[in-house]
Formats: C-alpha cells, structure tokens, sequence
C-alpha cells in the first residue's frame, strides 16, 4: 500500500506514544483478536492469547513494515504487510487490517480508541472498538 508522508507521520507519531492496538479477524463462527506492537517503523500483530500466556513466545502472525525512503523525495510511504501464518490469515485478512490500522491511527476520532486502549484502559470499550473497525 501508499499513503502519505504526512499520514505516516500521523501514524508513526501516535503509534510510539500509543503502541499496542487489537484488531479483530471476523470468521463465520465468530472471531480471534490479533494484538499489534509498534516498534521501530513495524506493526508486530500476534494473536491476543498466546501473547497473554507468554509474551517473549507470542509468534507473528503478520508484519506490516513503513519504507520511508520517498517520503521527502516523492511525498509518500511504502506499507509492506507479510503474512507470517499462512494457515491462520488470507491476504483479503491481511488487506483488512491494513486498512484498518492506516485508518485508525490516522483518523483524529478513531484514534482516540486507541489512545483508550494504552492510556485509558477503563474508557477502553472493546465491543464499540469491533463494531467501528467492522465498518472500515
């Protein structure tokens, strides 16, 4: 994906503030929640379980990585998502969650979800959170 050095500045800078975010893999059964890590110019997105039993052994699921390298040049950002689980995650769920990540830190109102999720925990409503990332 592309976007804009000044949305991946937004980003970048509301993702080493507020770095851990869930996101929500609907299934025809229900769902599983993958749990994201900012660091560096990379989203780390485990799944939410395994991180909770044993952060230092929680494996990736998916990587989405910022190639900055044209941002002052050419005025954009380079998004690379990589599926690490194949057996878990299809590219349409990897194309979703880009989006969704993009769009959540970008936009000022739907960041606040965010902003809740790592400094407000009791303001932090989860099934509000899925009912809007199910609309982006």
């Amino acid at each position: 994906s592309v976007i804009s050095a000044t949305d991946f500045n937004i980003i970048q800078k509301r993702a080493v503030n507020t770095p851990f975010f869930t996101f929500p893999v609907m299934r025809e059964t229900g769902h599983f929640v993958l749990l994201s890590q900012f660091q560096d110019k990379s989203f780390l997105l485990t799944y939410l379980e395994d991180y909770r039993t044993n952060p230092a052994n929680a494996q990736p699921y998916m990587t989405i990585t910022a190639y900055d390298e044209l941002a002052l040049t050419h005025g954009v950002v380079l998004l690379r998502a990589d599926i690490c689980a194949l057996a878990t995650l299809s590219k349409t769920d990897a194309e979703r969650i880009l989006r969704q990540m993009v769009e959540m830190y970008r936009d000022d109102n739907k960041y606040q979800h965010i902003y809740n999720f790592n400094k407000v925990t009791e303001q932090f409503d989860f099934e509000e959170t899925m009912k809007l990332m199910n609309s982006i």
